[in-house]
């Protein structure tokens, strides 16, 4: 529920669903170990978390020169 909620919330302020993607994906191994206090979850996590910057390695790099379309 935190990373969906930090998804949405980055969607409004950003108005792009890559910058929401990225802020849910950077806040869920945080969240799920803070909600768990379980390593094998927060490892499977922070792997889901890895992989979707990997996935989104185009998006991240017109996020950074301002050439990323919004909404």
């Amino acid at each position: 529920i935190v990373a969906m909620l930090t998804f949405i919330l980055f969607i409004f302020l950003f108005n792009r669903v890559s910058a929401g993607s990225l802020s849910g994906a950077a806040v869920l191994p945080v969240a799920v170990w803070l909600t768990s206090h379980s390593i094998p979850l927060t490892v499977c996590a922070l792997i889901t978390a890895i992989f979707i910057f990997f996935r989104h390695k185009d998006n991240i790099k017109r996020l950074l020169s301002g050439s990323e379309p919004t909404i």
